[in-house]
Parts: C-alpha cells; structure tokens; sequence
C-alpha cells in the first residue's frame, strides 16, 4: 500500500529544503522520492546520498554560503547534489548545460564555485575551460546513475 506525502502543516514547518529530505526519509523511506527515466529513488536512498555528497563537501573544506555549482543534463543526481549542498548550508549553483563554454566559465568565476559537478558529457568542455576556472578547487565527475560507484573526484 502506497503511504502518502507528508501533510503540508508538516513539510512547511521544515526549516530548510535538507529538513524534508530527512523528514520524508524518517517517516517513509521506502516510498518514491524520484522517478526519472525508468529509475525510482526512495527518500531514504536519496536522503543517504545526499547525506553522502554532504559529508563530500565538507571534507572538501566548503564551508556554510560558499558556492557549489553543479553543470550536467537533466538528471536524477542533480537532486542528490541539491540537497546535500543544502544539508552543508552551500549554495547550489546550477549552470544550463546548452551554453557554450566560455558563458560557463563567466558563471563559476562569477560564482566564486570551488566545487564544480560536471557530468561526464561536459568533461572535453571541462578541460578546455580548466586554465580559465579561477575559484573552483575541486571537481567531481559525476557517472551515470547506473554505474554511479564510478564518481570520481579531481583536485584543480
């Protein structure tokens, strides 16, 4: 039987975007946080890999409102980055994937990112822009959902 979402008194008492994560996870973690192209995601799975990206970042030395920006296709993970950015205190900034490379670069020094999540379809885009990036210390090179034990990370 399908449990259904948290009331709405609940979910806008929450004090930040990570809170429903975890609400949701706690109450019903096997329920469907996230469908994309035929993959389900369970809170509490998305609740565990954001928790996962969370400590990433704090590892990684990002500190509360610092930036991290996230460049990919439509995907799944971008929610996992999302809410663990949330969960840090960070700011995601997200950067739409149909500009060219040199707008990109504008954006993340703009920014002041030091994380940048790039999906491995940006990587020949990565490295073009690389010597241009002056804040982004950190990139992690995010692999498709299904070999997603594949993520990568590499230090600028």
């Amino acid at each position: 039987m399908r449990r259904p979402c948290a009331p709405l008194s609940a979910v806008l008492s929450a004090a930040t975007v990570a809170d429903i994560a975890r609400y949701q996870a706690n109450r019903a973690p096997d329920a469907i946080a996230l469908s994309f192209e035929g993959r389900q995601t369970t809170f509490g799975a998305l609740d565990l890999a954001s928790n996962q990206v969370a400590n990433g970042l704090i590892a990684a030395g990002i500190k509360a409102q610092r930036r991290v920006a996230i460049l990919d296709k439509n995907s799944d993970i971008f929610f996992e980055v999302l809410l663990g950015a949330a969960k840090t205190n960070a700011v995601l900034v997200p950067i739409n994937s149909r500009l060219a490379a040199p707008e990109i670069a504008f954006i993340l020094n703009d920014a002041e990112a030091e994380v940048l999540f790039v999906g491995e379809s940006f990587a020949v885009t990565l490295t073009a822009l690389r010597d241009q990036l002056t804040t982004v210390k950190l990139v992690v090179v995010l692999a498709c959902r299904v070999c997603r034990m594949a993520r990568r990370a590499v230090r600028c």
